[in-house]
């Protein structure tokens, strides 16, 4: 129903708003005695209380469908705290969406505008915000949950409700946030919006650019995840120029405009700035403070999302392999642990961990995992096996 509930919302949202599409019907439309604010609210209200309504009616059902199915060899039981959790947050993030697409209705000139704004605004918003964890990750260890912010995504944040996600509350709140301020966006952006604005380009003064710099950003970021800091910069520009350009002559009819070169600049010198402090700093910048044998009880090596563990590996580091046991993350994904508590596997572990922060073994990684600009227009990169897994002390 969620995915029923979405299709329909990206298809009503246009119709409820047709009569700005087009510059006769606009005319007319603006010039009759009703204000913008009770035709805006009012659009949006219905539209909202039918997937309000779709929603709730399913769940009804599949309660009464599952309460009738038990049998005298079994009986089916529902977890109305689990199920009211999952569901608030999936009609939450499903009103998110809907909201998303009447923001982008309202400002749209035609059709094809309101096509492309949906786009961005489902399938960029969460690389937006990941772009920007993934290198903190991946140079100074946050261990900052990509899954969970990248659910400013209003489909991410379905997905991760259906997942059973721990932090069903933490989605709660961003859709919430999320729903007011689209809101807030769609309704200035239509009560200013003028006439003329009808088949040509796209109309509010503040929220084509924030769409804009969400485009940019995320194209800038998501490539700055790869690569050393000069080549993702450099590809970033371009890309982000590029990208740009493109939404500029879609929705401008000009390559660039003062205002949308503005805002590429400024996304590109802000992306720049905080790969700078990232990146930079982190030649030698590790964490290389390592415990003492006497202040270590136990270590553990866990697998992490991204990685695989080799237990032929591990076995020469920790001798008590018949330790080790598999656990699920949020998202039923099993990795391996492993428990290690002899002196010897302590002391083998540790000295790995120093031979792993010695400055020599950071110098060779990187000219081993850094590539050229050319290397990555070519595709001509090669990605060797990885083993990656935390180590608690």
């Amino acid at each position: 129903m969620v995915v029923a509930c979405g299709f329909f919302s990206l298809s009503i949202a246009p119709k409820m708003f047709k009569e700005i599409y087009k510059k006769q019907s606009c005319d007319l439309f603006f010039s009759l005695p009703i204000k913008r604010k009770d035709y805006f609210f009012a659009k949006y209200t219905l539209g909202a209380l039918v997937n309000i309504a779709a929603f709730v009616l399913s769940g009804c059902v599949s309660v009464l469908l599952f309460s009738t199915m038990s049998t005298e060899k079994l009986t089916y039981y529902i977890d109305y705290g689990t199920l009211l959790q999952t569901g608030l947050s999936m009609l939450l993030a499903l009103l998110a969406t809907y909201t998303s697409f009447v923001m982008c209705a309202v400002i749209a000139g035609k059709r094809i505008h309101y096509i492309f704004l949906s786009i961005i605004c489902l399938l960029f918003t969460g690389n937006f915000i990941n772009g920007f964890v993934a290198p903190l990750n991946c140079i100074w260890g946050c261990q900052g949950d990509r899954y969970l912010v990248s659910a400013v995504s209003p489909i991410n944040n379905v997905i991760y409700a259906f997942s059973l996600h721990k932090n069903l509350i933490g989605l709660c709140i961003i859709s919430v946030i999320e729903i007011i301020g689209m809101l807030i966006l769609g309704y200035v952006s239509f009560k200013k919006r003028k006439a003329e604005v009808a088949e040509m380009n796209i109309s509010g003064n503040v929220t084509p650019y924030i769409i804009l710099s969400v485009f940019t950003t995320s194209v800038f970021m998501t490539y700055s995840s790869i690569g050393n800091f000069f080549t993702a910069v450099i590809a970033g520009v371009i890309l982000s120029a590029l990208f740009g350009m493109a939404f500029s002559g879609l929705f401008y009819k000009k390559v660039y405009t003062k205002k949308t070169g503005t805002t590429v600049v400024a996304v590109c010198l802000a992306c720049t700035f905080f790969l700078s402090a990232v990146y930079l700093p982190s030649h030698n910048g590790y964490v290389k403070k390592i415990p003492s044998v006497d202040e270590i009880e136990s270590i553990e090596l866990c697998e992490n999302e991204a990685g695989d563990i080799s237990i032929g590996f591990l076995g020469a580091i920790a001798p008590e392999l018949s330790n080790y046991y598999y656990y699920y993350d949020d998202y039923d994904n099993e990795y391996l642990q492993i428990k290690v508590e002899s002196e010897e596997g302590i002391n083998a572990i540790l000295e790995l961990h120093e031979k792993l922060v010695d400055d020599e073994t950071i110098e060779n990684s990187k000219n081993i995992n850094t590539f050229t600009l050319f290397q990555a227009i070519t595709d001509d990169l090669y990605y060797g096996d990885t083993y990656n897994c935390h180590l608690k002390y």
